[in-house]
């Protein structure tokens, strides 16, 4: 389950945390199924509600299958710049800027084991709106937009 907010204030001390980059592509929206690289990582991801893309199977594929896949990409192929800040409470915020085409988008993903987890959190002041509802905010939509 994952949880997406904007952003209203970068955090303290986000200047010294390590960036790496994640690229995301779709290849069906309706049964969401769709790639993310993570560095040296790849996997595949499905959903079968594809409404917002917050409830997915996660399947983790090689660097062949990666690449033969994304020849096969729906929509646009979506990079974004990712920090992964830790929070006080032991998850992750994962603080996330947009490269070109979404150059300017910028939100923060928190990954959580289950619903109840997700429910619980309380999010801290430097959070801004949630918007994991919203669907012009989900990775579908970003992927499926036009360029």
């Amino acid at each position: 389950m994952i949880r997406r907010f904007l952003i209203k204030e970068h955090p303290e001390g986000m200047d010294q945390i390590k960036s790496y980059t994640v690229e995301y592509f779709c290849q069906s929206f309706r049964p969401a199924l769709y790639y993310m690289q993570n560095d040296d990582e790849f996997y595949q991801y499905y959903d079968g509600t594809a409404a917002t893309g917050n409830q997915h199977n996660k399947l983790e594929v090689n660097y062949p299958i990666y690449t033969h896949q994304r020849y096969k990409a729906l929509g646009c192929v979506y990079n974004k710049d990712r920090y992964p800040v830790p929070l006080a409470d032991g998850n992750t915020a994962f603080v996330d800027f947009c490269r070109k085409p979404y150059l300017g988008l910028q939100f923060i993903e928190v990954e959580f084991e289950d619903e109840e987890a997700a429910a619980a959190f309380a999010p801290p002041a430097w959070f801004g709106r949630e918007v994991t509802e919203n669907p012009e905010f989900s990775f579908l939509q970003i992927c499926h937009a036009p360029v």
